[in-house]
């Protein structure tokens, strides 16, 4: 009998103590990095999440390493006699119960850059078209970052109800190779409610994509969103899929303050909506404390763990006035209600909102 308790006792410490190593990391590569400077070349390497402890590294130039000691706490190295012809490759080094380096297969070489960015060229959409923000995740899994952009329609007429131009996301591959885009349509006015996140929430490798969304958004497959309905209508078809006559206008910004809205699951290799719900409701401009639209049009999307394993998809919606918030699990590359939670207009939470939040673990679980 002690002989059991004892053992079901170690089970039970090696589950506490196992347990927050089941959350799944993103599989990503070395992503080496060489740049020619003064003195030499200089090569930097990703050092990822699993590798904080009891990791070290080489590095080699054309197949000859450079180091005579194991490189550990850093992630850079100087190559005093490196040329613009060099190719750099970096391996782990992990010790096994002999305290024996054990290491790693190479990185992919990395020959040296004259430049301290990479340039990317993306569609020629004209001239009244910007680039504006941009986001980054490993869409097709190749543990290379692939670059979501925003390219805004910026001509006289982009508020109008007449206008026939709209705003895109981009997707592309750092080589430059084009992914696909999202138009955004009618009801997603450029820049300021132009908002997209990625993170691989079915833990399968690839990032999916999530962004708001409404009618006339088409997606990477061509697929469009039709008459789905106004809000105030329980999105019951109206015959209207352009609400712009219900742009604001402030001081120096455009808000939309009618129409639907909704939230889409996107596959990150084609662009593809994968699911589609009801995003937080936007009602009356004034129920957020201004009148014309600009506290009701502030988002934020993040990726929490909120059961300490999985990720689970958030979206915010609301300053200063009321704050709305919601979380869904991705369940069989469908968005499944969490939970959901409201300020409301008064109490403890009311007026509290602001520019920005944070996901954190207050309770030490």
């Amino acid at each position: 009998m002690k002989k059991t308790c004892f053992l079901l006792f170690c089970l039970l410490l090696t589950t506490c103590f196992t347990a927050p190593a089941q959350r799944r990391m993103e599989q990503l590569d070395r992503s080496v990095v060489a740049m020619k400077v003064t003195g030499g070349i200089y090569i930097n390497w990703r050092i990822t999440a699993d590798e904080w402890y009891d990791v070290a590294y080489n590095i080699y130039r054309d197949g000859t390493k450079l180091n005579e000691q194991p490189i550990e706490g850093a992630s850079n190295w100087t190559d005093k006699s490196g040329t613009v012809n060099s190719v750099y490759t970096v391996t782990s080094l992990r010790q096994n119960e002999k305290g024996e380096w054990i290491e790693s297969e190479p990185s992919e070489g990395a020959k040296p850059r004259s430049k301290a960015y990479i340039a990317i060229k993306v569609k020629d959409r004209g001239s009244d078209y910007y680039l504006n923000d941009a986001t980054a995740a490993d869409l097709d899994g190749d543990g290379e970052y692939e670059i979501i952009v925003k390219h805004c329609y910026g001509g006289s007429d982009k508020y109008t109800t007449e206008c026939t131009h709209f705003s895109y996301f981009e997707a592309y591959k750092l080589d430059g190779t084009f992914l696909w885009d999202i138009c955004l349509g009618p009801n997603i006015l450029p820049d300021v409610e132009m908002n997209i996140a990625a993170f691989d929430f079915d833990e399968d490798g690839k990032a999916e994509v999530f962004m708001r969304t409404s009618e006339g958004t088409i997606f990477g497959d061509g697929t469009e969103i039709g008459d789905v309905g106004n809000e105030a209508g329980n999105f019951t078809p109206d015959g209207v899929t352009n609400y712009r006559y219900g742009v604001s206008q402030s001081a120096n910004m455009s808000y939309m303050i009618y129409g639907p809205e909704m939230l889409s699951l996107i596959d990150g290799v084609t662009g593809k909506e994968l699911d589609r719900v009801p995003f937080i409701p936007r009602g009356k401009a004034s129920d957020w404390g201004d009148g014309y639209g600009h506290r009701c049009s502030k988002y934020f999307f993040g990726a929490p763990y909120l059961d300490g394993v999985h990720p689970s998809l958030f979206i915010g919606r609301g300053i200063y006035t009321q704050t709305k918030m919601r979380t869904y699990d991705i369940v069989d590359k469908k968005m499944v209600l969490r939970w959901s939670w409201e300020s409301g207009n008064s109490g403890a939470y009311y007026g509290q909102g602001n520019h920005n939040y944070t996901i954190a673990d207050v309770d030490w679980d």
